[in-house]
């Protein structure tokens, strides 16, 4: 009798794991289910990931999910032994140890496994502020778009935004010397803006002007200031 009970109670336990094992692939094959969707076992998990409380499906740590939560991918910051691993990124490398943005590029604060082109001049698009100053030196994000500062401009040549010096006030470089309605009309003669050639010809060189004058006293008023 006692034999007929041991027997009836192995049979049991034996259906109730086999009953349980067909609940865990009724879910879904080894590494199926999406981020979000319901689990009981970590290998049920798309790669990544892991069964969370044995509910649901969660990216690990330094990973985020795709958009459709199919795949996690690497963020910066991920740990990572060769570039494969922060493959899943868009323009990201593995250095020293982790998936870093590529030169000339940054990361999206919108999306952290997206890395995007680094701000280089006035007009590309930026997040912050931090990101246009880095390279051009003296500007702002606004609006998403970088900008000089209000007494600055662009120079092609150093790839930075620099104090803008009108007619008479002093220079180092021809590019100090910069008027907004006539960029080009204006070069560094003797460490001091002057007017070229084209616009000498035209007298504007003959005697200082009255927006020069002003110009003069701003900049030597700045200068007292600082002093």
């Amino acid at each position: 009798m006692r034999f007929l009970a041991l027997v009836i109670v192995l049979f049991l336990q034996n259906a109730s794991s086999q009953t349980q094992d067909v609940s865990d692939y009724d879910l879904g094959s080894k590494g199926t289910i999406k981020i979000g969707d319901a689990c009981k076992r970590d290998w049920q998990c798309i790669e990544n990931a892991f069964c969370r409380a044995q509910q649901t499906c969660l990216c690990e740590t330094n990973y985020a999910p795709s958009t459709d939560r199919s795949k996690c991918h690497a963020i910066v910051g991920t740990n990572c032994r060769s570039n494969e691993t922060c493959a899943t990124m868009t323009n990201a490398e593995c250095v020293q140890g982790a998936c870093t943005c590529q030169r000339d590029f940054i990361p999206d604060i919108n999306n952290s496994s997206n890395c995007i082109t680094r701000p280089t001049k006035p007009g590309d698009s930026c997040q912050r502020s931090d990101e246009c100053a880095d390279t051009m030196f003296r500007a702002l994000c606004v609006n998403g778009i970088c900008k000089c500062l209000g007494d600055f401009h662009f120079v092609n040549d150093t790839g930075r935004c620099v104090e803008s010096r009108g007619i008479y006030q002093p220079c180092r470089h021809n590019h100090d010397c910069f008027d907004p309605q006539k960029p080009e009309s204006l070069y560094c003669n003797n460490n001091e803006c002057a007017y070229t050639a084209k616009y000498a010809g035209n007298g504007a060189n003959s005697s200082p002007s009255t927006a020069g004058l002003i110009g003069l006293l701003i900049f030597t008023s700045k200068s007292l200031y600082i002093l």
